[in-house]
């Protein structure tokens, strides 16, 4: 027999519910649902039995319920894996270990600030280990844009630095300074040059005096630096030759 006040289970020749001390066969008064109880910081929720509850077909109450579970995940961004690898919304990633950047698989070194994708799987003892190289000689070598971070066995940092230098400076030295726009482009070029040199030692020395530090110039900035001095090259060229021709 089940009581009807604490539906706690009594054997059927029971007259009293051996929990609650319901009578049995007396009619009981209906009880109004109770508010939750607080206790000591904490929320307890009435019995069940209690609450009032809305009756409606299953098949709606189980699309319901999808719903409250799938809105607020379908708005939620795509979270970066806990490991190395991972999946973020069906494409297998990797995650840098040193600015945290979540990478395509076909990358081999970090979009962001150019961290090589093995160095995903050197292990912190590891890189304790290694060889520590001179933060001075790898500042030094960077007066040439690149040779200090090749220094330091960071190829994916090094070739744009000193593609760039290369390109940056040998622009500034050979385009003529007799057009007022040409002149004005040629010092642009000189200044992205030396300024590329600064801050190649900068990062270098920073990175050789503690491995790991994400670099201030990222392969990004650097790109987007080299398209707009490209950008003003070609412009400054167009309006250089339309004033040679007047």
């Amino acid at each position: 027999m089940q009581c009807p006040n604490c539906q706690s289970l009594n054997p059927d020749d029971a007259k009293w519910c051996g929990l609650c001390l319901t009578k049995f066969g007396e009619a009981q008064p209906p009880q109004a649902p109770q508010a939750p109880q607080k206790h000591e910081g904490y929320q307890v929720d009435p019995p069940q039995s209690l609450m009032p509850r809305v009756n409606l077909p299953d098949d709606l109450q189980s699309e319901r319920a999808w719903q409250s579970v799938a809105d607020p995940l379908s708005d939620m961004p795509p979270q970066a894996p806990d490991g190395p690898v991972g999946t973020v919304q069906g494409q297998s990633v990797w995650v840098c270990p040193q600015c945290s950047g979540v990478n395509d698989m076909q990358l081999n070194s970090c979009a962001a600030c150019g961290t090589s994708f093995f160095d995903r799987f050197v292990q912190p003892e590891d890189r304790e280990h290694q060889p520590r190289k001179d933060p001075r000689t790898a500042a030094a070598l960077s007066l040439i844009p690149g040779v200090g971070h090749f220094y330091l066995s960071q190829t994916a940092q090094g070739l744009p630095r000193l593609f760039l230098g290369i390109w940056w400076g040998a622009t500034a030295l050979t385009i003529a300074g007799g057009n007022p726009v040409l002149f004005s482009i040629k010092i642009l070029y000189l200044l992205a040059t030396l300024s590329l040199i600064v801050m190649s030692a900068i990062d270098a020395y920073r990175e050789a005096d503690q491995p790991g530090t994400p670099p201030i110039l990222t392969p990004r900035f650097m790109f987007y630096i080299a398209m707009g001095l490209l950008a003003l090259l070609i412009f400054g060229g167009i309006a250089a030759a339309m004033a040679f021709r007047r």
